[in-house]
């Protein structure tokens, strides 16, 4: 795990993913997008850890995930 503060001294052009951990607070609605003729699901979440929100794109299979958690209720994904 990449802790936030770490995370916001990168670039808006960081070349590669990191996982983070911390309490998702907000939800914007799904969208889709083409790549290479491909229908993609997207959709952004927030998370907060340390004090520090950050703003996450999610896309394809995770999309559904999480969106079945928020309709089951659960607490932990």
């Amino acid at each position: 795990m990449v802790p936030f503060r770490e995370i916001m001294g990168y670039s808006s052009h960081h070349p590669f993913l990191v996982d983070v951990g911390g309490v998702m607070t907000g939800v914007e609605g799904e969208r889709k997008y083409v790549n290479d003729v491909k229908l993609i699901n997207m959709m952004v979440i927030h998370i907060e850890n340390d004090g520090l929100k950050l703003n996450i794109v999610v896309l394809g299979e995770m999309v559904d995930r999480i969106k079945g958690f928020l309709t089951s209720g659960d607490q932990q994904l």
